[in-house]
């Protein structure tokens, strides 16, 4: 994907999005990951200023998961309040999962350990996500 603005004109200054894929599933017996990276061909990874000098910034890569929603850690953003942000994810009954935060995705650190509810339910409450501007979360089984 290349995107471009007409000469002069520049993205507003913060964070902004500038692509969503809608991914279709071929077969509904399909199932595992699918991973989505940025590479370098046709056109070199870069971010320009309206002048065309060379930007720094972040590509993020990811893994989709096809086929279930078990073990997929969820941000509830209608549980965002003053007290922290609530997490809530389909894991193995009785399965220890320990839950990381980055804010780069290079750096990660425990936030907690929790064991999955015998429903497979696990929920944890990050009381720090408001201090971070960004913030991003991943689970381990342990």
């Amino acid at each position: 994907m290349l995107l471009g603005a007409a000469s002069g004109q520049a993205l507003a200054a913060g964070t902004n999005q500038v692509l969503m894929l809608s991914l279709r599933i071929r077969s509904p017996a399909s199932k595992g990951r699918l991973d989505v990276a940025f590479g370098d061909i046709p056109v070199f990874r870069e971010i320009g200023s309206v002048n065309a000098a060379v930007l720094p910034g972040d590509y993020v890569n990811a893994v989709v998961a096809v086929g279930t929603r078990q073990n997929i850690l969820q941000l509830d953003l209608s549980e965002i309040n003053t007290v922290g942000a609530k997490l809530t994810m389909g894991g193995t009954p009785g399965q220890s999962y320990q839950i990381l935060v980055s804010t780069n995705l290079r750096d990660w650190k425990v936030l907690t350990t929790v064991t999955a509810a015998p429903t497979g339910l696990v929920e944890i409450l990050d009381i720090d996500a408001k201090q971070n501007a960004v913030r991003f979360y991943r689970a381990l089984a342990q």
